[in-house]
């Protein structure tokens, strides 16, 4: 934010007034004209003097931004990886312990493709919660913090976008699909004698 005195009441504050900040508007067709002049005044004259034009708070913006995004982007992997992770971990915990009570099912007529496809809709069903529940709590968080972030630097403009929630959603499918299949072979082994007599 700036504030602007008037003249008048800036020459009452200070003893000897100087200009602080000086804005002014140049047309597109003057504007490297300027530049030049700009420059070549602070080489010679003052080089206590900095400027800046469109151009330079343009590329501060795009440096800042390609910044927060390989941030950003680098937090959401870790985030991913570790909700992934938690998912395998949730999957395998869940037929670890209930390895007796796929036994007796098992020993009842339900067939390996049907206990494959128990556990994957499972897996489907926790990745729905957690991908409804990110989807809420990321469209909450941009438009309360980030967007309160980002109104703050005059330079910068708020959109939101859903790629790479909905991309985290479906790489989160695609493993709660395909890590139940792997996580049976592995860990629910044996003929189902030896299954029931794991205790719970």
């Amino acid at each position: 934010m700036s504030l602007f005195f008037p003249y008048e009441i800036y020459t009452k504050l200070y003893d000897e007034p100087v200009v602080y900040k000086y804005s002014f508007n140049v047309k597109e067709d003057k504007q490297a004209d300027m530049v030049s002049f700009l420059e070549k005044y602070i080489g010679t004259e003052d080089p206590s003097i900095d400027y800046m034009s469109d151009d330079s708070a343009r590329r501060g913006a795009e440096e800042n931004r390609t910044m927060i995004s390989f941030v950003g982007g680098l937090t959401g992997v870790i985030f991913g990886i570790i909700g992934i992770l938690n998912l395998i971990n949730t999957i395998i915990t869940t037929i670890i312990a209930r390895r007796h009570e796929f036994a007796t099912m098992q020993s009842i007529g339900m067939t390996d493709r049907q206990l494959v496809r128990m556990i994957t809709y499972e897996g489907i069903y926790y990745a729905a919660g957690a991908g409804v529940f990110g989807l809420t709590v990321s469209v909450l968080l941009g438009f309360t913090v980030v967007r309160e972030l980002v109104s703050g630097i005059w330079y910068f403009t708020f959109h939101f976008t859903w790629i790479p929630a909905l991309v985290s959603c479906g790489i989160l499918f695609v493993a709660s699909a395909v890590i139940p299949s792997i996580a049976l072979y592995l860990f629910n082994k044996g003929s189902i004698v030896e299954k029931l007599r794991v205790t719970e």
